[in-house]
This record gives structure tokens, sequence and C-alpha cells, in this order.
């Protein structure tokens, strides 16, 4: 006891003995009685221990070894004890508390989250239920719901202080028509054609637009005024909160494919803050942080689902948070608050053979990737996971055949469905690997004086591929194949438009589709290299695969909301048929792109269910 009331009241005795003052005043700092006038960590020790190193010490055999009291040293290891417990503790609560986030719900509900925005600090959001109709809300400031009719079609780009919605109407890959709709009411008022994005200043009075002008892509600010042009796409467009630049996702098809966050201001000065996808992209919004310095966005790489970072004007990016599972940033208020939608699906894959009931290949949540010409192979891949496994499922088999390591290219499965074509990264460049369904060896796509080659479309005899890469400096077409040699560029009459994709090669191997940046699906002969469009497509028109006559083409039709629908269309006339219309399982809708086999009787959907919720954050920094 008599310890005890020593250490709570008592100061401590003199130390006997020469000592310098500063050390004295050091050692007495560390034994008081109040916690705050203590050294407040190590740290601060050591460094006051460093800054008297240099104090004048008396003469060697000055100082007369004594020890304290052990009643003292016990107190001073006690109270130091308390002390460093007590500031952990403080230390961390604190440093938790200005971390974490609070999160409030605004809506989680079997269906899907669509367009969502703040008006000021107030969410503005559509959601689509399961087999439903879509429904645009707005909450009030007393936390009531207010219902906006907006037209089946229409999306909602952003929102005005003034009040007023800027939407697309959309028509297809090269945009649609932007629209101005005031909340007060009234009809909307069409702007522009072939625009892609759209985004309000901060003041209400100006629009930033991305738009398609001939065969480039323009982003003006206000409408009519150029800040950047290319012959690449761009999106999801933000007005800085000062309202003198805006950020914008730019495609860069140098040596690696790549994506970059660009910053333009009104006099056109263009700086590129930094990379933020790969050639594979996720499109996502890019949001400023309420005091301009800094712009965030969700990742776009396939493999970090739910990874939101921070990017500095500098180009400095840092980790602003990681969820568990699909979540993305929407928007953010000029308070702050963050706008996040958290969904979770559930796939199923189902094969339709004929009119006989579909046959279930789901796996793992995986999407369908590929299937071979006579539908007995599917390739099945989870690109939302973070996992680099996929599989291939035989129909003859009750499980599927799982790889490892690779992202394989939708169509990616060989015609006989004995080969699978990946992507897979060395020394961070990609490569395009061909693995082999069964028994064999890998073979890596390598040519001489191209680089970067990187696998298209396969020729229907499976030994034989396209592939594109850059020879001096140039990207060319290529024909290469499984058993390796020198490649064979495409004559130039048949080379594929600069930016076109989705190329699908007929039966024959004497011709194939591509879609070019005019808009037009167009079809080229290999041998002489002539080619002419397709009518009646356009780019809004996904084509699947040819027919096994090579004289059409499969397009995915816009059947009812019970049904998937495929067209055929033939590549001379434009001649449009229905093909087949398959029914939607209950409860379920299609969420991905179908295929089918060149004779059409096999068809694989990926079917979708989930739920879909959206909640504000505050505190994320």
């Amino acid at each position: 006891m008599e310890v005890m009331h020593s250490i709570l009241k008592d100061d401590p005795p003199e130390i006997e003995g020469q000592i310098s003052s500063a050390l004295d005043r050091i050692v007495r700092r560390c034994l008081e009685k109040e916690p705050a006038r203590r050294f407040q960590s190590a740290a601060d020790l050591g460094f006051a221990m460093q800054a008297i190193s240099g104090a004048s010490w008396p003469p060697p055999g000055a100082l007369k070894a004594r020890r304290l009291p052990w009643r003292w040293l016990a107190a001073a290891g006690l109270l130091f004890l308390i002390a460093a417990i007590f500031g952990a503790r403080t230390l961390f609560s604190a440093r938790r508390g200005a971390r974490q986030p609070t999160y409030n719900p605004v809506i989680t509900s079997e269906g899907n989250v669509g367009d969502a925005f703040f008006y000021g600090e107030l969410p503005l959001y559509d959601f689509r239920p399961t087999d439903g109709e879509k429904h645009t809300y707005l909450i009030d400031n007393a936390g009531g719901t207010r219902e906006l009719s907006i037209p089946e079609g229409d999306h909602i780009t952003g929102i005005s202080s003034r009040g007023e919605l800027a939407i697309l109407r959309l028509s297809g890959e090269d945009g649609g028509t932007l629209l101005r709709l005031s909340l007060a009411g009234g009809a909307p008022r069409q702007v522009l054609d072939r625009v892609t994005c759209a985004q309000w200043s901060p003041d209400g009075a100006e629009l930033a637009i991305v738009r398609r002008v001939g065969d480039k892509t323009r982003v003006e600010y206000p409408i009519g005024h150029i800040l950047y042009e290319s012959a690449s796409p761009i999106f999801s467009c933000a007005v800085s909160p000062d309202g003198a630049s805006v950020v914008f996702t730019a495609h860069d098809t140098g040596k690696i494919d790549q994506w970059f966050a660009t910053l333009a201001n009104r006099s056109g000065t263009i700086t590129r803050l930094g990379r933020v996808g790969a050639r594979e992209i996720t499109v996502q919004a890019l949001c400023w942080r309420p005091d301009g310095r800094e712009i965030w966005y969700t990742s776009f790489e396939s493999t970090e689902l739910g990874t939101i970072y921070g990017l500095g004007l500098n180009g400095t990016r840092r980790l602003l948070a990681r969820y568990p599972g699909d979540v993305d940033l929407r928007d953010v208020s000029p308070g702050g608050k963050a706008l996040l939608k958290q969904s979770t699906s559930f796939r199923r894959v189902l094969l339709y053979r004929d009119a006989a009931p579909p046959s279930d290949i789901s796996w793992q949540n995986a999407y369908s990737f590929g299937l071979s010409d006579d539908g007995t192979a599917a390739a099945l891949f989870d690109f939302t996971s973070n996992r680099h496994d996929f599989f291939v499922r035989f129909t003859r088999d009750p499980l599927p055949v799982r790889f490892e390591n690779g992202t394989p290219n939708l169509f990616g499965l060989s015609p006989n469905g004995k080969w699978l074509a990946v992507s897979r990264e060395k020394n961070g460049v990609p490569q395009s690997v061909y693995v082999p369904t069964g028994s064999g060896d890998e073979y890596t796509l390598g040519a001489d004086g191209v680089e970067l080659p990187t696998h298209v479309a396969w020729l229907h005899d499976s030994t034989r591929f396209f592939f594109d890469g850059l020879r001096n400096g140039t990207r060319v077409l290529f024909i290469g194949s499984l058993a390796g040699g020198n490649p064979k560029a495409l004559p130039g009459a048949a080379q594929p438009g600069p930016g076109s994709s989705w190329i699908h090669v007929a039966p024959d191997d004497e011709h194939y589709c591509a879609l070019d940046p005019d808009g037009k699906w167009w079809v080229r002969h290999l041998p002489e290299g002539a080619g002419k469009p397709i009518p009646n497509l356009s780019a809004g028109d996904n084509v699947i695969a040819w027919t096994a006559d090579s004289k059409a083409v499969f397009v995915e039709g816009n059947g009812s909301r019970s049904a998937r629908r495929m067209d055929r269309v033939d590549v001379e006339s434009g001649n449009r048929t229905l093909w087949r219309e398959d029914p939607d399982p209950k409860g379920l809708h299609g969420v991905w792109f179908p295929l089918i086999t060149p004779d059409g009787k096999t068809r694989v959907y990926t079917f979708g269910h989930g739920l879909s919720s959206l909640w504000i954050a505050e505190g994320l920094q």
C-alpha cells in the first residue's frame, strides 16, 4: 500500500550524483503523474535523448554509481506500461474512427440498380426488379421517394445543380441522342446525335460531352468547343468542381493496348494522368473529389473487383477502399458522400438443342465463352472474379475440365473444341497462348518482326487463326498456325479498318465479317480482298456466328422479355428472318452474349438472377 500511495501521490526524490539538467528533465517527464505530460511514444523519447546527446557532461569518474530506490524503479516501470497501453488504445481508436466510413442503405432488392447520381446531396437512381419495368426515383430531404417518368431505353447520364437531367436515348455502340429534361416537368428536348457520354458543369449551365463525328470521337466542353479528338474510343467524362477541366478515359493503341485517365482544360491542354486499364476494360465512372485534387474511380481491371482508387492530378494513385464482391462507385456529392452500388449475381448457363428442354451446363457462377461447331464442348469463365481458372465442359461428361492461369478469349474455343485461346501476362506484357482441351502441349503465339501478337479469331480448320500485331508501328491482321512457321499478312484490301472489332470468320475460311469504326458490319474476302457492308446491320446489332453455308450470319435479336431470339441475316441482301426464340427460365434473364453453332441447332445462353443494393458512404478519404 505504501508503494502504491507513493506512486500516485509523491514526487520522486532528487537523483543523487551529477547528471545534466537536460537528462534530469527527461527522467522526470517520464515519471509525470499526468499521462498527458509524459512522452507520448518511444519515438518522442528517443528524439529527446538524441537532442541532448551533445550537452555538457561531467568528466569521467565524476559520476558515482547509485541505485534508485527499488520502489521508484517499480513505479516508473508500471507508469510507463500503463501509459503505453493507454496511448496505444487511444491512438488506435482515433485512427480507426477517422478511417472507417459509415454506410446508409438507399435500396436493397431483387433486380438491378442502373443509373445512380447525386442531386446535391440526394440520391437519384433507376431500378429494374426481376422480370419487371424500370423505375426511376429521387429521394427528397424528408426521406420520401418521388418517381420520375423516364421512358424505357433512355438512360440518365447526369443531373445538374439546377434540376435538369441529361439523358441518352441509345441506338447502339455508336451512342445515341442526347436529351435534356427538367425535373419541373415537360417533354425532353433533343440536343445532339451520336453522343456516348454527357456530364453537367457544377453551375448547371453547360454540358461536357463525348460524341462520334465521322470516324473520330470527340470531347467537347461546352458543346461545340473541341478539347480532344481521337480515332479510338473515349469513355466516362466528368467536369471538375471548378468547371475548368474535363477528365475522361482515352484508349492508347500503342505497343500495349491500355486506357488512361486524361485531363483536358478549356484551352485544350491535355494531361495524361495515369493508366487505369489494360486491353480488356470494364467501363467505370470517373468522379471528382469535391476539392478537385483527385479523381475517384472503381478499378477498370476485371481482377480487382470492388477496388476503388484515388488518382491525383500529378498521376499518383492510392488505394481508397477495397470491398468484397462487386461494388462500384457511381457518384460523389459536393459534400463528399459516395454513392456505391453492390451487386450479387447468380448465373446459369443453359444449352438448348433443337426443341428439346434446355440442359444446365453451369459451373461456379461462370459465363459461357465459347462453343464448338458441333455443340459438344463449351468454354466457361467467370471474369468478374479474381480467379484465373477456367473450364471446358463436354456434354458427354458430368463434370467440366478445369484449367489454370489465363483469361479465355470470348469465342476463343476452336471450332473442333480441341483448343482454347487464352491471354496470359509475362513481365507485364500480354501473351496469347493456345491451350489443348485434351492431351498435348500448349502453343505460345510469336512472330518474328511482329510486336504484341494477339489472337483474334479461329479459322474453321481449327489449326489456323487470325491474330493482329504491330509491324513497323502499324497494326496488321495475320493468319497464323498452330504448326508455327511464318505468319501471312492479309492483303491490303482484306485488312480491316483501324479500330475494327468483333471479327468472325466464315466456315469456308474464305471471308470474314467485322464491325468497322464507321458503325457498319463489313464482309471482306480473303483471296481478292474485296469487301462491302452487310445491308440492314448497324453497330447496335450483335453478330454471333456465321451460318454453315457461309451465306448468312446469326444476329442476336430483340425478343420479348421472356425469350431469347436469334435472327438469320443474309449478307448479300440483308434479308432478316427469325431463326429461333428460346424461352427464358422462370425468374432469370439473359445477361451475356449468346452462342450458336453454324447449323443453328445448338444455342447456349448465360442467364442471371441477383440482388442489387445502393448505399451512401460518408467518410471515404
